[in-house]
């Protein structure tokens, strides 16, 4: 058995209003130890219906809500991002100025080390020697420079 979906709870309550109201006697009904005559039982009724539908109703409007902050913030993107580009570089240097706008300071790569230049030139000779696309003067060069390559502490492998 599934479960009713709201929308069709609250047509089942108006019809069982509009039934009641039409239909039943004037009467004294009792449920759950409480007493109602029939303008009250259709009132109590048509107060549950009208809260479910204040829920479709607001369900609809989210909907319409998430869709349409869905579109600002997709086309505001770019100009949030220009934003927060400009403040980080006029307050770069000023980090409690940048933490009260909830933005970081770029973080700039160091530049690398001499080492790092070595094994930058040696792993990149190595790779092109692997995969044979050097030229007639770097394979002459290559095998004159062959011992310059291999500077002991630095152990690199050609990337195929």
């Amino acid at each position: 058995m599934t479960t009713p979906t709201r929308s069709k709870i609250v047509s089942d309550l108006s019809m069982l209003a509009s039934g009641i109201d039409a239909h039943a006697p004037d009467y004294a009904f009792t449920f759950s130890s409480e007493t109602f005559d029939k303008a009250s039982l259709v009132a109590k009724i048509r107060t549950i219906c009208a809260a479910s539908q204040r829920v479709i109703a607001a369900q609809g409007e989210l909907g319409d809500a998430l869709a349409e902050e869905q579109k600002v913030r997709a086309a505001g993107a770019a100009f949030i991002r220009n934003v927060q580009a400009t403040f980080i570089s006029m307050f770069s240097n000023q980090s409690n100025v940048l933490a009260d706008l909830a933005l970081a300071p770029v973080r700039r790569r160091p530049p690398p080390t001499n080492e790092e230049l070595v094994k930058r030139v040696i792993k990149a000779a190595a790779t092109r020697k692997k995969r044979r696309t050097m030229g007639k003067r770097q394979k002459a060069r290559a095998d004159f420079h062959e011992p310059l390559f291999q500077l002991g502490t630095v152990e690199l492998s050609a990337v195929a």
